[in-house]
């Protein structure tokens, strides 16, 4: 236990003492950027952990942190998620992974975010209509184990952009790396939103239309998942996107009885918390409520997912 405790704080200073990031990061945002919708996260659990993931989880969630986490799924897990989000903004997910015996697991999905009820001005600044943006991603994912201690995976994120009668579509890949040097730890390694760009034709809309090109910008992740107790889970992670934007998260998962789970984490200063409960729905079916309050922003508000998922 001894042990493990000091490979923890050593894994998390090393990470925040990583040479040259700090002063850059901080001065850098990926506010602006297209692909904001992709950074709100992927299910009550990992959102209640700050989406502190580097190493997924075996469920129909887990593969859009790291994909190389479905070679562990067990069995064919289905998953929904539902958000209650300020601002007008839309969240809502399905998804399904399973395993491919012997050493291989998949995973698809759909998100659909948005923002409901955006005024709609002319030149003179007075009020005309409301518009509604939609994105629709959908994922497919695939993983394969090569040894007991690394396993791969890969993530294609078809994204459809829609806003009044412009639309806009966008293919990015994610992959990554997961390594159990230790039956306690896990190391997972991710690189995502390569050739992530969308690219908006206005010119048989508009009179001046022009092409406009908005690019995702490319994200890195790693981090590990320590096992400190049969019962708890910690998570540490280092984020860097191309924009040269840095993100610190760390989080924890305590399971204080059968069945039940209790979940926090911070990420950029912000909060977050969540819980879970397990049980037996019917002969060969569990399921599996979880639920993650997100505080937000200043000025924001708080931010409540639900997620429900079956494991058959």
């Amino acid at each position: 236990m001894i042990n493990r405790l000091v490979v923890c704080i050593a894994g998390v200073i090393m990470m925040m003492t990583l040479p040259g990031v700090v002063p850059e990061g901080a001065a850098q945002t990926n506010a602006g950027s297209a692909g904001s919708f992709l950074r709100l996260g992927l299910g009550a659990r990992a959102i209640g952990k700050a989406n502190t993931a580097p190493t997924g989880a075996r469920d129909a969630y887990g593969f859009y942190y790291n994909a190389a986490a479905l070679p562990m799924v067990s069995g064919r897990h289905f998953g929904t998620a539902y958000g209650f989000l300020p601002l007008d903004r839309v969240y809502h997910y399905v998804g399904f992974a399973t395993a491919l015996p012997p050493t291989a697991g998949i995973g698809v999905g759909w998100m659909a975010t948005g923002v409901d009820d955006i005024q709609g001005r002319d030149f003179n600044g007075e009020k005309t209509r409301t518009y509604a943006v939609r994105q629709n991603t959908f994922l497919v994912g695939f993983g394969n184990r090569f040894s007991e201690q690394i396993q791969v995976g890969a993530l294609f994120k078809i994204i459809r952009n829609d806003l009044d009668e412009l639309s806009a579509t966008a293919v990015a890949v994610d992959v990554g790396v997961i390594i159990t040097p230790f039956e306690w730890v896990s190391l997972g390694l991710m690189a995502g939103n390569f050739n992530g760009e969308f690219s908006w034709d206005t010119e048989g809309v508009y009179s001046q239309g022009t092409t406009t090109v908005n690019a995702i910008p490319v994200v890195g992740r790693a981090g590990a998942t320590f096992r400190m107790i049969r019962d708890l889970d910690v998570m540490v992670e280092y984020e860097r996107t191309a924009k040269g934007a840095v993100v610190y998260r760390a989080a924890a998962e305590w399971h204080p009885m059968d069945m039940t789970a209790i979940r926090a984490g911070m990420a950029d200063g912000e909060p977050r918390f969540g819980a879970g409960l397990e049980y037996g729905f019917l002969a060969g079916l569990d399921t599996a409520l979880d639920y993650a309050l997100a505080f937000g922003r200043a000025g924001e508000g708080p931010s409540h997912y639900f997620s429900w998922s079956f494991r058959f």
